[in-house]
Parts: C-alpha cells; structure tokens; sequence
C-alpha cells in the first residue's frame, strides 16, 4: 500500500492516539487502588475501636488536626519537601536520607 503526500497529511484514516486507553487505564487503576485503601482504612479503624477506647469524634479530630498542618482546611495532606535534622536542627531535602551537615539518618515519613 503507498500513499500520497495528501494521504501523509490526511489524519482521517489514523489510528487514535493509545493515550486516551492509557488514560482510561490508569483512572481505573487508581480508583481500584483507592477502593482498596478505603477499605483499609475502614478495617483499622474498626479493630481501633474495638481494641482502644477511641471513638468517632477522636477520629475526626485527628484527621482535621493533620490537615491543619499546612494552615489549610482543606481535606488534603501537604506534601513536605524538606525535612529538619533532629540532632543539628538544620533543614534538608526529603531526597536524602541522611543530614547533609552531621550525618544524622532520618527516620522519613512512611505515609509520604
């Protein structure tokens, strides 16, 4: 089969870009991961209850407690970009996992 230049530049017979499929398959993806972590979530705060004497409202105050963090109200957990040393006090990238300035390996953030 040979083509033209008009048929080059003619995109009615082209193949729709694969971006939008990946699209798709990455949106389904994501929201089964989140179904799942949802449903994590669900189930530790369910043996939490059970087996400590917190209740409702202690959740609910915790979870505006961390999004308060960042001086926003706004259902969502800042993303730090630095970390301060504990032994030095001096501030470094999360890229790190020691203190540039005293050596001091962090213990970073696990849900970060």
């Amino acid at each position: 089969m040979s083509f033209s230049d008009a048929d080059l530049f003619n995109n009615s017979h082209a193949v729709p870009p694969r971006r939008s499929f990946n699209s798709e398959s990455n949106l389904r993806d994501l929201e089964l991961r989140v179904n799942k972590l949802e449903l994590i979530a669900e189930a530790l705060w369910e043996i939490l209850k059970k087996e400590t004497h917190l209740q409702e409202a202690d959740l609910i105050e915790l979870i505006s407690e961390i999004d308060l963090r960042d001086g926003k109200f706004d259902g969502k957990k800042a993303k730090t970009t630095a970390v301060r040393c504990v032994k030095c006090d001096r501030m470094n990238s999360k890229r790190h996992s020691k203190c540039l300035y005293c050596g001091e390996v962090f213990l970073l953030d696990p849900f970060e």
